[in-house]
Formats: structure tokens, sequence, C-alpha cells
């Protein structure tokens, strides 16, 4: 949601209509988000920041290594997506279009209509690419917070992933407003299950995260549960 600037000065009913508004996160939520905002709204200045190196949130799986460096620089922290080779979706691409939008028919995979993970992310990409281009999408932008300013508006400290003498230098700007379209994939939670612990110690139970296709529990009993898989040796 877009958070409208502060004024405890202002009349209690007023709002005070922002000027610049920064989307953070460059998933489907963010990418629509600016979207809407910039050919929809009447804001002097729309930015989309994403902390990797492409849009496309869940949907990009980003297989780049993190560089090895011997110098003193921070390396830039890798954010890997739960999404795995060979993924389907389960929602038809209709449901799937942005407005004004529409998914390429027919999706590629024989005798399924759902978009394969390939097709959603290039759809996705396809979207972005005029924001890309204009650079009101800046990747390899890292938000790590978001305060209320006191003059108004809202701090927003960041890492710049792209400056090559100063790779992850924070910067710190102030926005009107913030559309918070970040996903919640990187802290797996696991059930409070009896035995739990003990799984996770013989390496038999996974989190549904760290899932990456069928191939290594062939010839394996499992037991799926709504985010995890417990293996039988």
């Amino acid at each position: 949601m877009i958070s409208p600037i502060p004024n405890r000065n202002a009349n209690a009913n007023a709002i005070q209509i922002p000027k610049r508004v920064l989307v953070v996160g460059g998933g489907p939520t963010g990418l629509v988000s600016l979207r809407n905002l910039i050919e929809r709204g009447k804001f002097e200045h729309v930015e989309l920041w994403e902390r990797r190196d492409d849009v496309g949130g869940v949907w990009y799986i980003d297989e780049h290594q993190p560089k090895e460096s011997n110098s003193q620089m921070p390396i830039k922290p890798k954010w890997p997506s739960p999404a795995y080779k060979g993924l389907i979706g389960n929602v038809l691409p209709t449901f799937l279009s942005f407005s004004e939008f529409p998914f390429p028919e027919p999706p590629s995979t024989l005798n399924q209509p759902f978009p394969t993970l390939v097709e959603t992310h290039g759809y996705l990409r396809a979207f972005a690419e005029p924001y890309l281009v204009n650079e009101k999408i800046k990747l390899n932008r890292e938000v790590v917070n978001v305060d209320e300013s006191e003059g108004g508006g809202w701090k927003v400290m960041s890492r710049d992933w792209n400056d090559n003498d100063s790779p992850g230098r924070e910067v710190e700007e102030i926005w009107d407003a913030v559309v918070v379209a970040v996903g919640w994939y990187d802290h797996p939670v696991w059930p409070e299950t009896e035995g739990i612990e003990e799984l996770k110690k013989r390496g038999l139970a996974k989190h549904a995260k760290w899932y990456r296709g069928p191939e290594e529990y062939k010839g394996k009993v499992c037991i799926l549960s709504s985010i995890s898989i417990y293996t039988a040796s």
C-alpha cells in the first residue's frame, strides 16, 4: 500500500498527495504497482528498486554464484528463489495476465494449460522491459530499512550493488511514499511437529524452499507436508 506523507501539523482530515513514490520489490506485485502508479497515477516521479539482478521475484532463478574477492570489498549477498527448473504453475494464463498486457497463448508445454517457470518469467520480463529501458526500475538496489522521517516522508536506507568502486555502498534518500512489495520466502518456517528437529539433524527433513526437483527422491519413500518434505531412507 502507499503510505501518505506524515504531516502532524496539518488538519487531521487533510491528506497530502505524495510526489515521489518508491516501490520496493520487482516481483509481480511490484511490477504492476509500478505500471499503475506511472501510467494511471498523478505522481511526479516513481521508481522501483529490486535487490537482485533481474525482475520476476520467485519466478526468476538466479544461478550465478557470488564472485570471490581477494580484496576487502564486500561481496553482494545471494537471495535464491524457492523455484526450481521444471516448475509448472497452477494458475491459467488468463488469471496471470495484467490488464492490457495479455499472457501469450498458448503455453509451450504440451498437454497441459499452465505456464512453465520460464514462460512466466519471460512474461514478467517483457512487462518490465519499458521500465528497465527508461530506468524506472533499478536493479541491484537492496533496501535495508524504511523509517518515518521527522521532516515528512520516509527515510529509505539502501545498499547500491551497482557501485563498482564501493559495492554495497549505503545510500539514504527521502521519499514521499513507499510501496512495500517484497515477498516472504527468505525465512523458512517449520511446523511444530514432534520429532522434526531430530529429522532435520539427520538430514531427513527438507523445507520446500530448498526443493529443486524430484530427482534426489527417486526410489525413496517421502511424506509431504504443506511446507516440508520428510524422507525415509
